[in-house]
């Protein structure tokens, strides 16, 4: 499942909008609404993928289902031995 948007004005706080892997014929054309409360007490982990060459990935905690207010650690310093993508 992949998180492609959000609504923080849909009922119940807000929802994330996620493309479900069925096929466009199941659900609202691909694509269910998860709350954030239901996301914040189900979910184990999220990924943010982002491809800013600036920022560094790293992984997003999940503080209250709100997108707006996760947070995302400061990312590790490489080691000057590594070689390949981070």
């Amino acid at each position: 499942m992949c998180i492609t948007g959000y609504d923080n004005k849909a009922a119940n706080g807000g929802c994330f909008q996620v493309l479900n892997s069925y096929g466009k014929k199941r659900g609202s054309g691909g694509y269910i609404y998860i709350p954030y409360y239901v996301f914040k007490k189900w979910a184990i982990a999220a990924f943010v993928i982002d491809n800013d060459p600036h920022d560094p990935p790293s992984l997003a905690k999940v503080k209250d289902g709100n997108p707006a207010n996760n947070t995302r650690p400061a990312a590790a310093p490489a080691s000057p031995n590594r070689t390949g993508p981070r």
